[in-house]
């Protein structure tokens, strides 16, 4: 198959969101990588002179793909598929490539205890409990826009080739234990659905992240069976993915641009002296990160699990930072350690947050906002610095106010109607 055609399926792969997440400081890139690489190798694993050590570097592979998330263990999927299809086209076992997969499967016998721990701590109150409407999510949000034109493409093909192929049996380019395995990175959102709901209970759509990579290959041999006798056709597809990748992440590197901007004026609007309590699980380690050194000295992020189980009905990420409270740069301190201390705070936090739910509600005590603009609607973005737009809470160290039972948006609407 041409050069063209793989560069078909490399900016295809680019135009999905899963090709933001190569570039980001989660394990999600390592996924991907080593989901790709298992591919190749097994290709090797194969067809190269070096057939055993490459089935020596498949298993390597996919031990290291379960060492960076757990969710790699999707990876061993298409390339059993694809080799069950080869070995019964065969009509005999390739047993190299089994023994790889078995041997690369072993390492997750060494992270059994820790992820049956972390199935008991974060599964009961996750945030990302499984779905099935997380495999269609996949789908839209991961292959994104282009997954439609895409379709089209492949229900073009299906026509063309019942068309092409009606009075004789289609040879296509690529192997069959290739498509099967290719196929199968298609079919991901469905098995990790499976897997999820056998064991763990937790499934998002960034899990599946190489899907695209089974949508991009799929695209090439498309373009390659219609189009390879017009080179100009091929081209064009080429030029169009490319314009299409440039103008997404065009879009993408704004929404950093703006997001960064946001955080930078909820940094510069931080009230000055005092601790500040840091809620939103998602908003205290970036304003950590880029505080200054005094500010970041300052920050507090509160824990009180009935109350986050009661307001936000998960408690995962904060979970997280407990588990991790001897580590992280920031305070993670119990919520009634806070209070003892008899101090007073500022709170950063999201209107409907979860603590200034359970002061006002459960502890009757009156938390007003204060008169500070952060114009921090774009905290969002591709990746959420924050649950919602950061505002501002006096919790002063006195008794509770009679006005006790107003929420901080029934007073924000009382100063409107008094203005």
């Amino acid at each position: 198959m041409p050069a063209i055609f793989a560069a078909i399926a490399a900016f295809f792969f680019m135009c999905t969101a899963s090709f933001d997440y190569t570039f980001e400081s989660r394990s999600y890139a390592l996924v991907l990588a080593f989901s790709a690489l298992s591919l190749v190798t097994w290709r090797a694993a194969l067809e190269h002179p070096r057939k055993l050590w490459y089935s020596g570097v498949l298993a390597l592979v996919l031990a290291a793909g379960l060492s960076s998330n757990y969710f790699a263990v999707l990876a061993f999927f298409p390339v059993a598929a694809g080799q069950l299809w080869y070995d019964v086209r065969q009509r005999e076992v390739t047993w190299r490539v089994w023994i790889a997969l078995a041997a690369g499967a072993s390492v997750l016998l060494l992270y059994l205890p820790l992820i049956n721990s972390a199935i008991a701590v974060f599964s009961p109150y996750a945030w990302n409990k499984v779905r099935f409407d997380t495999v269609p999510d996949t789908y839209t949000e991961m292959v994104e826009t282009i997954l439609w034109p895409a379709l089209a493409l492949l229900v073009a093909f299906a026509g063309w080739c019942w068309a092409e192929y009606s009075s004789r049996r289609p040879r296509l380019a690529l192997p069959g234990h290739e498509l099967v395995a290719a196929i199968t990175l298609m079919a991901y959102p469905f098995i990790g659905y499976a897997v999820a709901k056998l064991r763990g209970n937790m499934l998002s759509p960034r899990f599946l992240l190489p899907v695209c990579l089974g949508f991009g290959i799929a695209i090439a041999l498309v373009c390659y069976e219609m189009f390879h006798r017009s080179p100009r056709v091929s081209l064009g597809v080429l030029l169009l993915l490319v314009s299409w990748f440039f103008a997404r992440e065009g879009v993408v590197a704004r929404r950093y641009y703006d997001q960064r901007l946001a955080l930078g004026r909820i940094i510069q609007t931080l009230p000055a002296g005092g601790d500040i309590l840091v809620s939103d699980s998602l908003l205290v380690l970036p304003l950590e990160h880029y505080a200054s050194r005094d500010t970041a000295s300052r920050l507090i992020f509160p824990v009180d699990f009935p109350a986050i189980r009661k307001y936000k009905t998960e408690d995962s990420p904060e979970q997280n930072l407990w588990a991790g409270r001897r580590v992280f740069p920031v305070r993670v301190m119990p919520l009634s350690t806070v209070l003892a201390n008899n101090a007073g705070y500022v709170i950063a936090a999201p209107e409907n947050n979860w603590l200034l739910q359970t002061l006002q509600d459960d502890r009757n005590i009156f938390v007003p906002e204060l008169p500070i603009q952060t114009d921090s609607k774009d905290i969002g973005g591709f990746t959420p610095l924050s649950h919602g737009d950061v505002w501002y809470f006096s919790l002063p160290p006195a008794e509770p106010s009679p006005s006790a039972g107003l929420t901080p948006a029934t007073t924000k609407q009382q100063d409107r109607n008094e203005r």
